[in-house]
């Protein structure tokens, strides 16, 4: 049997489900037993797909056992069950505004749902006892609306929602399914219950409590006078000394690391990158990580991307990749705003081909900005800063490239300490719109003029090398 012919067979049986539980009238007190409780639960988790080995028939089966079944009951279950994996959740890594998008992917009730289940969550935990960030992203996941916590707040999360006994049993039993079938991602904040002692290393990582680094200071200020600013021009030359200052600081930083026993190791931080247009947005964010240094996981389809590297270079990528994305986007709505009705620059192949051609330019251009960047690093002295004589850059220079190369075998072991094996993908494999990929070029070209900054920035003038003719 095909999977759509399984797919449909599937929603036919819950369409049957839904229909009888409407029509059967319930008794007023039919909680299950213990014994028929774990009957109940194993259905429930047979019609959510978690029992391993089952076939669609079995499962079919399962789905329409539950329309003998009091809704409430099934409800009863859910609730205890989604709790339980809310808090599995947190031990494989996932942060509770990932959760809450995740379920929000499949539809906005659910995500609504698992932020009260994850408002329980915390209810019942001491603040005391959770990392400052872990609890922050939570309060936010769980806004303070979210008060009822205590037992039957599963059926009342329902009710707000609208969401009467007839369709109950599909959504719980979705929701199951969903957090049930959860899979591990790299803990880039420490989750509750681990120990205190082990948070420096994560505080020391973009998002930490630790003192931030000046130079990213000055950069995110860039960034954001390049992204305010009503003159492109200025837009331009703000991002493009950005540009400029990460890849110094990323070489220096490089440097520091080999000289001082290199006792940092390297870390991650996860970006979702989401629709439309998702692939082209992850193209950005790869050109913009591997320009840094940096190296790029994709957790299977749930739009979430782990980015791997030194804390400084991550920090970077994170700044460089979001501002970089907002300006693609206002590139992209003045290209529409000056075409005419109707006209394919509106279309969504123009605006794909107009990200991809964007993207790929601007991993040329950094790439540019990188080999400056080391080619300056050549003719200093070892202890930075100091000129050296000629003749003696080529020795210093040639000291930079193992270092590099270490920091990237330290990357790649801790992406197999924290995922295992994993294989190399490469975007494309489809034909793009011409015009869409030459705009999205020239756009990209305009965020790195060679200009001094203007006087509100009192940096030194930039030495971005000029864009290459394009053919």
């Amino acid at each position: 049997m095909g999977s759509r012919n399984r797919q449909r067979r599937q929603e036919k049986a819950r369409r049957r489900a839904a229909r009888t539980n409407a029509q059967r009238p319930r008794p007023p007190d039919s909680s299950p037993r213990p014994d028929e409780a774990r009957r109940l639960r194993r259905t429930i988790w047979s019609a959510a797909g978690l029992i391993r080995g089952e076939t669609s028939n079995q499962y079919v089966l399962s789905v329409l056992a539950l329309n003998d079944v009091d809704p409430g009951s099934v409800v009863d279950i859910a609730e205890t069950d989604i709790a339980a994996f809310v808090a599995a959740a947190w031990e494989r890594g996932w942060l509770p505004s990932e959760l809450v998008r995740h379920a929000r992917r499949s539809n906005a009730a659910y995500g609504r749902v698992v932020a009260a289940a994850i408002a329980v969550d915390l209810a019942g935990r001491s603040a005391a006892e959770l990392h400052p960030r872990w609890y922050a992203d939570a309060a936010t996941a769980a806004p303070e609306g979210h008060t009822d916590v205590e037992i039957g707040w599963l059926s009342r999360a329902l009710a707000a929602e609208k969401i009467g006994p007839a369709r109950a049993i599909h959504v719980v039993t979705d929701l199951i399914g969903l957090l049930g079938k959860l899979g591990r991602l790299p803990i880039t904040v420490p989750p509750p219950g681990s120990d205190p002692r082990d948070w420096q290393r994560h505080d020391a990582s973009p998002g930490g409590d630790a003192v931030e680094d000046p130079m990213l200071l000055r950069v995110r200020a860039l960034l954001a006078q390049a992204e305010s600013t009503t003159f492109e021009a200025e837009a331009e030359t703000f991002t493009a000394k950005a540009q400029e200052l990460m890849a110094k600081h990323s070489i220096d930083s490089a440097l520091l690391w080999s000289r001082g026993g290199r006792s940092e190791r390297p870390s991650s931080i996860r970006l979702a990158v989401d629709d439309p247009y998702a692939k082209e947005k992850a193209l950005l964010l790869g050109v913009v990580a591997t320009s840094s240094r940096c190296k790029v996981v994709q957790h299977g389809d749930l739009g979430l991307y782990s980015v791997f590297g030194f804390a400084d270079d991550l920090a970077a990528v994170e700044l460089l990749y979001t501002s970089l994305l907002v300006q693609s986007q206002a590139a992209m709505r003045a290209e529409a705003a000056t075409a005419p009705t109707g006209s394919h620059v509106r279309g969504a192949s123009f605006k794909r081909a107009f990200l991809f051609g964007y993207a790929g330019r601007i991993g040329e251009r950094l790439e540019s900005v990188n080999r400056s960047a080391e080619d300056v690093a050549s003719h200093r002295s070892p202890t930075g800063g100091i000129p050296l004589p000629p003749g003696a850059g080529t020795a210093a220079g040639a000291g930079l490239l193992p270092v590099l190369v270490a920091r990237s075998e330290a990357i790649d072991g801790e992406i197999a300490e924290q995922i295992g094996a994993t294989t190399s993908a490469r975007l494309g494999g489809r034909s793009y719109d011409r015009l869409g990929w030459d705009r999205g070029g020239q756009a990209a070209d305009r965020a790195e003029l060679n200009r001094a900054v203007r006087r509100r920035e009192a940096g030194a003038p930039t030495s971005i090398p000029a864009p290459a003719p394009r053919r």
